[in-house]
């Protein structure tokens, strides 16, 4: 679960700052959403174990 959030707040970091560039080419302004690493830790701890144990289900299949 720890390393899933970690991975979230990365992806989170790295989302936020691809908005944020594209805020600036397109509207020469900065964009962002505030909070958007801490959501994606979130959702990832929490979609993540169940994604683990579906995979970890179907390679247990006989």
């Amino acid at each position: 679960m720890l390393i899933t959030a970690i991975a979230g707040f990365i992806a989170g970091i790295v989302v936020s700052e691809f908005i944020g560039m594209m805020g600036y080419l397109l509207f020469d302004q900065s964009m962002g959403v505030k909070y958007l690493p801490i959501v994606f830790a979130i959702v990832f701890a929490c979609i993540g174990p169940s994604i683990d144990r579906r995979f970890i289900r179907v390679g247990t299949r006989k």
